[in-house]
């Protein structure tokens, strides 16, 4: 979760807003008496979306998060690249260590996506999700649901 100052009157309506600025006009407009305070910490976090979006359009309340559950998923590349390894490398900058240049020849695991921001359902865009079997990865019979493991299985825990 990231919190930054919000002064309102100082923003100008013609250009990007800043992140805690535009969480902070959401809340206004569903309540106007949300309105944050001169130089109040604003809270927000940043959810995955489109690979053109702004950051402006991922940004939402902790609160908005929560509420939608699964549907949403934290940006784990922003956080990464813009939260965590700035700092830790100006620790290992001391001793000479490139830890951007580590961080960007990284192998990435491909991961099951979920729904972006401002997307009504999730697109097709692997085999797998044309695709899906339905037979339980542990046992192989049929599921008869769209899990990947049987109920049988899903009961015994400890073999499973």
């Amino acid at each position: 979760i990231c919190a930054k100052e919000v002064r309102l009157v100082t923003y100008s309506d013609r250009g990007v807003n800043p992140p805690a600025v535009v969480v902070a006009k959401k809340r206004m407009a569903n309540d106007p008496r949300a309105e944050p305070r001169y130089s109040e910490r604003v809270r927000y976090v940043v959810a995955c979306g489109k690979p053109d979006a702004r950051l402006t359009d991922l940004v939402m309340s902790p609160e908005e998060f929560l509420e939608r559950g699964n549907k949403v998923s934290l940006n784990a590349t922003y956080y990464i690249t813009k939260q965590i390894i700035p700092s830790i490398a100006r620790l290992f900058n001391l001793v000479g260590a490139d830890l951007k240049a580590w961080y960007d020849e990284m192998p990435r695991n491909i991961t099951k996506k979920k729904q972006l921001v401002g997307q009504s359902e999730l697109p097709k865009t692997t085999i797998d999700e044309f695709f899906k079997s339905k037979n339980c990865v542990i046992c192989n019979t049929n599921t008869r649901r769209n899990h990947d493991i049987c109920e049988e299985c899903e009961k015994d825990k400890q073999s499973s």
